[in-house]
Formats: structure tokens, C-alpha cells, sequence
């Protein structure tokens, strides 16, 4: 009994969490609507690329994005800048939260893991 108690909490604090639109990932706590991000309950002060690059990542963590997916989603597809503009963003994002919030797929892209 104790199992389906835990299941359906957890169930009900993700259906609350998405009407809400916040996303909380390790200490992370992504606040959609309002462009706010705070990580261990401070905020955190991102560009809106920063941010619109780290809620495509956690709203999909596990998936490995490549650089040219990130650009397509992000900035869109007319974007005519260098890809490794990513490089940078992940590099910031890194800095601003913990080292390994993004992790590197050798040769494919970016990825924010499962826990």
C-alpha cells in the first residue's frame, strides 16, 4: 500500500508542477512563465537564450541534442551564426550551476541526464 501511496504523490506533484510550468532538476528550479530560475533557492540570472536552452534540455532530459538542434530550436532556422555558439551557452550554463548539469556525447552533442 505504501508503493501506490508514493506513486500517486509522485504523480500528483508532476500534474501540479506542469500546470504551474516549473520544472525543478537537481536543485534547479525553472519557473517557465516567468523567465525565472533560481538553483538551491537563489536566483539565478540567465540571458534568454541561457534559459531557453536550459528548458528545452530539462524538459527532455536524456535526449542527446546536437549542436544544429539546438540552433534549429533556439535561435530557429534562418540563423546564419556559427554552431559552437552553443559551445559557449553550455560553457555558461555549466559555470552558473554545476559542471556536470550538461554533459558532452563525444562526436553527437549535448545531453542533461536522467536521475
Amino acid at each position: 500500500m505504501n508503493i501506490l501511496a508514493y506513486k500517486v504523490s509522485s504523480v500528483l506533484r508532476r500534474v501540479y508542477a506542469q500546470e504551474a510550468d516549473i520544472v525543478v532538476y537537481e536543485g534547479i528550479r525553472l519557473v517557465v512563465n516567468n523567465y525565472e530560475v533560481y538553483y538551491n533557492s537563489k536566483p539565478v540570472t540567465l540571458t534568454a537564450k541561457e534559459f531557453e536552452l536550459l528548458q528545452t534540455m530539462l524538459l527532455t532530459k536524456g535526449k542527446i541534442y546536437t549542436r544544429e538542434e539546438l540552433i534549429d530550436i533556439i535561435w530557429g532556422y534562418s540563423y546564419l551564426g556559427d554552431t559552437r555558439t552553443i559551445d559557449m551557452h553550455i560553457k555558461n550554463l555549466r559555470k552558473k550551476f554545476f559542471p556536470e548539469l550538461i554533459s558532452t556525447v563525444k562526436g553527437v552533442g549535448y545531453r542533461i541526464e536522467r536521475f
